[in-house]
């Protein structure tokens, strides 16, 4: 993992789920820190959250906790966030 390319990595996915950054920047901005194999789960299934609601809900709520462990430093827990609602569900935060 490349802890250099943390920051804009984080700052960028903040940005996506506030709307101001797309898609394709946030990969951009994933690729240099080569860890998290699981995120591309997240940037690949752009096309299901834009048809369905539920699953975009999902997605972003792992997505936040994912960002919560990343800057805590806890890099287990966040490699353990597969983006298909398990880290969200065993905290009570989305349930399907």
């Amino acid at each position: 993992m490349k802890l250099e390319a943390l920051p804009k990595f984080i700052e960028d996915a903040r940005g996506y789920l506030n709307g101001n950054v797309t898609i394709e920047s946030l990969t951009e901005s994933y690729e240099p820190v080569e860890a998290f194999c699981h995120f591309w789960h997240f940037l690949t299934d752009e096309d299901i959250r834009t048809k369905d609601s539920v699953y975009k809900e999902m997605q972003e709520t792992e997505l936040k906790l994912f960002l919560r462990f990343v800057e805590a430093g806890d890099y287990a827990a966040a490699e353990q966030t597969t983006f298909l609602g398990s880290q969200s569900e065993k905290r009570g935060l989305f349930k399907w």
